[in-house]
């Protein structure tokens, strides 16, 4: 039978409501990309940006360091080996080593760039890099150290050798002497090595006191000049001296007395062994003025009373300390 309901029916409109959705879908994932696709572009543009700022850094770094490196080539070429030596010296770095240091015999052999080592020896790796830098050429090895810094063992190796292993010009032990080492003998500059503190060590003190009973050895009482040494050695270095008069000692025990005097003469052995020898002479090492208390009175008893008051009178004493010593005698 036929139904009267479905008279009115059209299905085109399911159709146009089906189409208009796919293009509503289509559309807006087209615009989706587009917009996806500008995002995309404009994060791209932003990166370029910053790259092109970036090279731009670059550029100027480069330009910078090429008028450096310009600029530094023509210093370079103004430093040679005819004005290195001035050149270092100008620059204001403190001096390990005087000028002094390196005068003496032969010393003009030294050539420049060894003489600025030997008196740059603190900053000795700074130099070899300078004499890189300008291209200049050296002798001397970058490994090259003076004795102050050996190790204990070569250190004790010289002591043991030191007749042969000391160098000496024109009788001098600590002077004027690195013409003559010429920075490759066996021998070394004696100060040099006294600056090692591998010095001050039992071991190499006990080498040095077994030397010390022969007046020969005597100047290696030199040592105290170049390090603090403990008190107890400077007793057993004094005590090592002779026996002997003022006149009898040698010019390095006496400096070494003068130069320790306030120790050794309070040390009741060294008294005891050289009052005997007790001088009223201020330049004798064994002045009386340098003994305590009780050895000047017994040295004093000697005298009458006009010579014990013209002795005191020269004596650094106060009028009380004198009339003290007038009475003891008395």
């Amino acid at each position: 039978m036929y139904n009267m309901e479905y008279d009115d029916y059209d299905p085109r409109e399911d159709w146009e409501d089906e189409i208009h959705d796919i293009i509503s879908s289509v559309v807006a994932g087209k615009c989706a990309d587009i917009n996806n696709k500008n995002r995309t572009q404009k994060d791209t543009i932003e990166s370029l940006r910053e790259d092109i700022k970036v090279l731009k850094q670059d550029i100027r770094v480069v330009e910078r360091e090429n008028n450096f490196t310009q600029g530094m080539d023509k210093f370079k070429n103004r430093v040679n080996k005819d004005n290195i030596f001035n050149f270092i010296n100008s620059l204001g770095f403190l001096k390990t080593n005087g000028d002094d240091y390196i005068r003496g015999m032969n010393s003009e052999k030294i050539p420049d760039t060894t003489k600025l080592i030997l008196m740059y020896y603190n900053d000795r790796e700074f130099i070899f890099d300078m004499f890189d830098l300008f291209s200049i050429k050296y002798t001397i090895s970058r490994d090259f150290i003076l004795p102050r810094s050996y190790d204990k063992v070569t250190v004790i190796e010289i002591l043991r050798d030191i007749s042969s292993r000391m160098i000496t010009v024109n009788g001098c032990y600590f002077k004027d002497n690195f013409g003559s080492w010429g920075l490759k003998s066996d021998q070394v500059p004696l100060q040099d090595l006294f600056m090692n503190p591998f010095i001050k060590h039992k071991d190499c003190m006990n080498i040095i006191l077994g030397y010390l009973d022969d007046p020969y050895y005597s100047y290696l009482l030199e040592v105290t000049n170049y390090q603090e040494i403990d008190y107890q050695d400077i007793l057993k270095l004094g005590n090592c001296i002779p026996e002997v008069a003022h006149k009898n000692l040698r010019d390095y025990q006496r400096d070494f007395i003068a130069r320790h005097k306030d120790l050794l003469f309070r040390n009741e052995q060294f008294c005891n062994k050289y009052s005997k020898y007790m001088d009223n002479n201020k330049y004798n090492t064994f002045a009386v003025h340098n003994f305590p208390l009780e050895y000047q009175i017994e040295f004093l008893k000697k005298f009458s009373l006009d010579g014990v008051v013209a002795i005191i009178n020269k004596l650094n004493m106060t009028d009380e300390q004198k009339k003290d010593i007038i009475k003891s005698i008395i």
